[in-house]
C-alpha cells in the first residue's frame, strides 16, 4: 500500500517538474517574465523615487500618466523586440523545412528509372551541399556514395556502358574497338563528390567522415584532377590520429571496379584501394599522392600484366 502510494507521488512530482521543465524552453514563458520584472522593477523605483518624481508642481494625475508612458515605452519596445525574434525564428523553421524537403526529394529522385529524373536529384542534393554545407553536407556524401554503390541494381542496368570508338590509322584503314564508359549519373555523382568533396574537407574531418565507395562499380569513369583523399588532421602525431586510421579516416574504395578509369591528376592520399580491379601500372602512375600517405594497394594486380601493382606516382606533399 505504501509503495504504491509512494510510486503514485513520485509519478505525479516527476510530471510535475517535466511540466515546468516544458515551460522554461518556451520562449514565450521568458518573455512574459521579462515583462513582470520590468513591471516590478518600474514599480519600486517609482514608489523610492515618487517624491522626485512628483514634486508638487505637477498635478498627481500629470504624473501618473508620465510614468505610465514610461513604463508603457519600455514593455512595447520588449514585445516589438519578441515579436521580431519570434519571427526570425519562424522564417527560419520554414526555410529549414524547405531545405528538408528539397534534400528529402532529391534522395527520392535518385532511385528513379528515369535519367533524367536522377540527374535532376543528383543536382538538387548537389545545390544543397555547397550552399548549406555545415547541415547537409555529410548527408548529401552518404546519399552519393550509397548511390553509386548500389546504382548498377537500381534499374537494373550495369553503372558502366560499352561504347565504339571508330580509330583511323595513317595508312586510311579504320577499325572500331570497345571500351568502358561510366554512365551519366553515375559520372555526375563522382563529379558532385570531387566538387563538395573538395569545398567541404573541413567539415568531413571535424565530423570524422570519409568517402565509402567500396564496391563501387568505376569502369571508364573519369576521376581525372579529382580529390579523394581526407582533410589533413590537425592532431599531429597523437593517439587519436592512431586511433582514426585504424577505424579507416579514409576514402574507402576497397574492392571497387576501375576498368579503364581515368587517374590522371588524381589525388589518392590514404585512399583504400586493397581488392580494387582494372589498374593499371601505368594509370595509376599519373595520380597524386602524399609521398607519406600513399594509397593503399593490397592485392591489386595490373589488370593487362597481371603483376602486383606499387605506387609510382606524382609526390604532393601535404596531401
Amino acid at each position: 500500500m505504501f509503495r504504491r502510494i509512494w510510486a503514485r507521488l513520485r509519478r505525479r512530482w516527476t510530471r510535475f517538474w517535466r511540466y515546468l521543465g516544458d515551460i522554461f524552453k518556451r520562449s514565450g514563458f521568458w518573455w512574459v517574465a521579462l515583462v513582470l520584472s520590468t513591471l516590478a522593477v518600474c514599480g519600486y523605483l517609482t514608489l523610492t523615487y515618487w517624491p522626485y518624481l512628483h514634486d508638487g508642481n505637477d498635478s498627481l494625475s500629470a504624473t501618473v500618466r508620465n510614468v505610465s508612458l514610461i513604463i508603457g515605452g519600455v514593455i512595447a519596445v520588449e514585445l516589438a523586440l519578441w515579436r521580431s525574434i519570434v519571427g526570425e525564428r519562424q522564417a527560419e523553421t520554414a526555410q529549414r523545412d524547405l531545405l528538408n524537403q528539397q534534400f528529402q526529394t532529391g534522395a527520392e529522385m535518385l532511385g528513379s528509372s528515369v535519367l533524367s529524373v536522377r540527374l535532376g536529384g543528383l543536382y538538387t542534393l548537389k545545390h544543397l551541399a555547397m550552399e548549406h554545407p555545415e547541415h547537409y553536407h555529410v548527408q548529401v556524401m552518404e546519399q552519393l556514395c550509397a548511390f553509386i554503390r548500389g546504382a548498377s541494381g537500381a534499374d537494373g542496368q550495369s553503372t558502366a556502358v560499352i561504347e565504339e570508338v571508330l580509330v583511323t590509322r595513317e595508312d586510311s584503314n579504320e577499325f572500331t574497338y570497345e571500351r568502358f564508359r561510366a554512365r551519366n549519373d553515375i559520372q555526375e555523382a563522382m563529379n558532385a563528390i570531387a566538387i563538395c568533396h573538395g569545398q567541404n574537407l573541413a567539415i568531413e574531418t571535424t565530423g570524422n567522415y570519409w568517402l565509402d565507395l567500396q564496391g563501387a562499380d568505376l569502369r571508364g569513369a573519369n576521376l581525372s584532377q579529382m580529390n579523394l583523399s581526407r582533410a589533413p588532421l590537425q592532431y599531429g602525431y597523437s593517439t587519436t590520429v592512431y586511433q582514426q586510421l585504424l577505424t579507416g579516416s579514409y576514402t574507402d574504395m576497397r574492392g571497387a571496379r576501375m576498368d579503364e578509369a581515368i587517374l590522371a591528376l588524381t589525388r589518392l592520399s590514404g585512399v583504400d584501394l586493397t581488392g580494387a580491379t582494372g589498374l593499371t601500372q601505368d594509370e595509376l602512375d599519373i595520380a597524386i599522392a602524399d609521398p607519406d600517405n600513399p594509397p593503399k594497394l593490397n592485392d591489386v594486380t595490373d589488370a593487362r600484366t597481371g603483376k602486383p601493382i606499387v605506387w609510382n606516382g606524382f609526390s604532393a606533399k601535404g596531401e
